[in-house]
């Protein structure tokens, strides 16, 4: 998970349980009606996407091993929103010890079970299995994994 989103919650309902505690157990005002919407949105609109966006990131690389594909060993954490869910998932994690090493990992076929690496070039691998396709991109200290339809001609060709 990523512990900036973890940082922030935690920010979050530190403030709230000392507004609700100023405003509602001491009964003081030290703020006007629209500080207390910002009670109201921090704690039933912020912390509740927060909530859910470190609950996504954490089932990350379980969604990504269903894919087929072996967590590498090197993740640090799943990063923003991007946790592989809906149609079209997209996974981007952090990695220790650079993006090389990564795309040696997805090279190996034990690691990627039934995908068949169609493309590559320094940075991203291409994938394809059932008509589906998914790349992996690797750049710095992050890796994406970016999955879609394989795109057919008229004629059933790509």
């Amino acid at each position: 998970m990523d512990l900036s989103l973890i940082a922030l919650l935690g920010g979050c309902l530190m403030t709230a349980a000392l507004l609700y505690y100023v405003i509602f157990v001491r009964r003081e005002q030290p703020i006007s009606s629209w500080g207390k919407s910002g009670i109201v949105t921090l704690m039933f609109v912020l912390v509740p996407v927060l909530v859910i966006a470190l609950w996504f990131q954490d089932g990350a690389v379980n969604r990504l091993e269903q894919m087929g594909f072996e967590p590498y060993p090197g993740f640090v954490s799943s990063s923003g929103i991007a946790t592989g869910l809906g149609e079209k998932p997209f996974w981007v994690f952090t990695v220790e010890g650079g993006a090389e090493p990564v795309l040696e990992f997805y090279k190996l076929a034990e690691n990627r079970k039934g995908w068949m690496l169609v493309s590559e070039s320094k940075s991203l691998l291409l994938f394809e299995r059932e008509g589906k396709s998914v790349a992996v991109s690797a750049v710095a200290d992050s890796v994406a994994f970016m999955m879609g339809q394989r795109e057919l001609n008229g004629r059933g060709d790509r």
